[in-house]
């Protein structure tokens, strides 16, 4: 049940909890203490609505959106992270990246792929190692997180492809 779904699911009891209460009111003594006790109630169910409307927000907001197929990839790479820690521990190395020559491979990876992109005979080949020869030519830390996302990025979209083939 999707969580719009469940608000509206909780806004309806709560609509059906107001007339509940409104035909008690009428079965009840009239002197006021029934309608103490039922706006009570409404209140106790309107704070609970409102607490899980709230809940319910803040989950959406804090879930990562996505397909189920680039789903099932982000679970994959994870547990592959969880393999390569249990393997070999934190590791902490030097970034390697930067330098004339890596631009310079940069330089023709990009072209290599715009070419292929051109002529009609890219693959995801020209296009990962185009990302990753940009990873390799920087040297800015927040630019590298950026090629390296589009790298992972890049990855997932082969494998989404791969999967479509073969499904």
């Amino acid at each position: 049940m999707s969580k719009k779904t469940r608000v509206e699911e909780l806004e309806k009891q709560v609509a059906q909890l107001k007339l509940e209460l409104a035909e008690r009111v009428d079965r009840h003594d009239r002197d006021g203490k029934a309608l103490i006790q039922a706006t009570k109630e409404l209140d106790r169910y309107k704070e609970f609505h409102d607490l899980a409307k709230e809940a319910i927000n803040e989950a959406n907001s804090t879930r990562i959106r996505c397909s189920p197929s680039l789903y099932k990839i982000l679970g994959e790479v994870s547990a592959e992270r969880q393999r390569q820690d249990a393997k070999w521990g934190e590791q902490n190395h030097k970034d390697g990246t930067g330098g004339e020559d890596a631009r310079g491979r940069a330089h023709l990876a990009k072209e290599a792929c715009e070419s292929a992109l051109r002529q009609g005979r890219a693959t995801w080949a020209h296009i990962l190692i185009e990302e990753v020869m940009e990873a390799m030519a920087e040297t800015d830390q927040e630019k590298l997180i950026t090629e390296l996302t589009q790298v992972a990025a890049v990855a997932c979209a082969w494998v989404e492809a791969i999967r479509r083939r073969t499904e």
